[in-house]
C-alpha cells in the first residue's frame, strides 16, 4: 500500500518543526551566568600574604578557591577555570595547606594570626559575597 506524498510532506515539516524548537530550547536554556572574582585579603588594613580563600554555595555545594599571593590578592578559580557560577556565597580564609611526608619530621606548623579562627570555618565566617555575571572584585577585610 502506497504512502501518499503528503504524508511525507507533513512528516517532513514535523521534523522540521522539532528540530527547530529543540536548537531553540537547547541554546542557552541550559547554560548559567558566570563571572570572574578577583580581590584582595586584609586583616587591620594589612594584606594576608598565605593563605587560601575558599567560596561555598550552601546550596548548590559549588566551591571556588584562590591561594593569597603576597600582596593579599587572589584570582578565583573553579574546576580550573575564571568562569565561578553566578550566585551568593559564604566566604572562608584557611592558612595554607601543607603535606607532610611521613618518612620525614613534622615541619614546624605557623600559627597564621593574620586569619582569626572565625573566618576558617563555614559556621562561624560572617564574610558573604555576591558573583555576578562579568567581573567582579570583592575585597575582604578582617
Amino acid at each position: 500500500m502506497p504512502i501518499s506524498t503528503s504524508y511525507h510532506r507533513r512528516a517532513e515539516l514535523r521534523c522540521v518543526v522539532i528540530v527547530a524548537l529543540l536548537a531553540v530550547i537547547g541554546c542557552g536554556a541550559d547554560e548559567n551566568p558566570v563571572g570572574s572574582v578577583r580581590g584582595q585579603v586584609t586583616y587591620r588594613g594589612k594584606a594576608v600574604q598565605e593563605g587560601n580563600v575558599s567560596f561555598r554555595a550552601p546550596t548548590s555545594g559549588v566551591v571556588a578557591s584562590a591561594q593569597l599571593k603576597e600582596d593579599g590578592k587572589y584570582e578565583l578559580l573553579f574546576g580550573g577555570t575564571p568562569d565561578v557560577p553566578a550566585g551568593e556565597y559564604a566566604v572562608v580564609i584557611t592558612p595554607p595547606s601543607y603535606l607532610v611526608d611521613p618518612e620525614k619530621p613534622h615541619p614546624k606548623v605557623k600559627k597564621h594570626p593574620d586569619i582569626p579562627h572565625r573566618y576558617r570555618n563555614d559556621s562561624t565566617s560572617p564574610l558573604k559575597a555576591r558573583v555576578d555575571e562579568g567581573e567582579n572584585t570583592l575585597d575582604f577585610e578582617m
